[in-house]
């Protein structure tokens, strides 16, 4: 019989990343991690991980990051579920720090405190941070956010403005778990019947802004959405900065889906319109 204490984490992955690095910090854990699913689509090829006893390749009927993930955690067996993606590597205790929080809180989901791989510092930090990232794609706001009126829903621990677009906490001004807005999705906790089973996420490609719809979906659903201060998880955060044309091919994609998240959620274009056109100038003049 399974303890209900275990965890299962599900990792989506379109099989061009070596997943050894991710795998080995779960499995370094400070509490075992009863099972690993790894979600890939069907026609993709991956190492068995012979070596690991819990490991699980599930192979999708979709390609798609959400779709794929959502396969998982329907096959998932453990009360606590931990979303996980391909590229992230967590602190010894990371995940215990989780899921002791979550068990005292059952309508929530907790994100881990993420840091750059390199530098180990927390990638909320106002201070030094490189923008434009490949991965949250770090927001010009920022730099702006004294210039211009995002709108008055702003939750300064975060939250997703009145344009559609993400704002970020200052993890200074936390020592203890704290709601945000928004969570994003790269390490989050949750409990197996919180979790979202419908594919909220109906596009291909690289899943621009699906943290916030997924952050949407959870709190329609009454979950309040946390960051753990103490939780630390690492990931490599590219700058695209240097090179226009991934910059704007970011931006395009982007916006496809990020117009998408506006209408469905009544927001407002032209605020969104006007964040994209402080990105370019940002980018050319800052």
């Amino acid at each position: 019989m399974i303890s209900n204490q275990n965890i299962s984490v599900v990792i989506p992955s379109i099989g061009t990343r070596d997943l050894t690095p991710a795998i080995k910090s779960l499995n370094s854990s400070s509490i075992k991690i009863d099972e690993i699913i790894v979600s890939v689509p069907y026609d993709i090829e991956i190492e068995l991980f012979q070596n690991f006893s819990n490991i699980i390749v599930h192979k999708s009927k979709y390609k798609g990051q959400v779709a794929q993930r959502i396969e998982g955690f329907k096959i998932a067996k453990n009360k606590f579920i931990v979303q996980m993606d391909d590229d992230i590597i967590l602190e010894k205790n990371c995940l215990e720090i989780m899921r002791d929080f979550i068990k005292k809180n059952h309508n929530i989901a907790v994100s881990a405190h993420f840091h750059d791989v390199i530098s180990k510092k927390s990638i909320y930090s106002k201070v030094n941070n490189r923008i434009f990232s490949n991965f949250f794609f770090l927001s010009a706001l920022n730099y702006f956010n004294n210039k211009i009126k995002m709108g008055n829903n702003i939750n300064l621990n975060g939250d997703i403005s009145i344009s559609g677009f993400e704002t970020y906490p200052n993890f200074q001004d936390h020592k203890k778990p704290f709601v945000s807005g928004w969570i994003p999705g790269g390490c989050v906790m949750h409990l197996k019947k919180n979790l979202i089973l419908y594919n909220f996420f109906p596009f291909q490609g690289k899943a621009y802004c699906e943290d916030l719809f997924h952050s949407i979906a959870l709190k329609n659903n009454n979950i309040k959405l946390y960051y753990h201060t103490k939780a630390k998880a690492f990931l490599d955060i590219d700058n695209i900065k240097s090179n226009f044309k991934m910059f704007i091919g970011h931006l395009r994609a982007d916006f496809k889906i990020r117009q998408k998240l506006v209408e469905q959620n009544n927001l407002s274009k032209s605020r969104m319109f006007l964040v994209y056109l402080i990105k370019l100038f940002s980018y050319l003049f800052k």
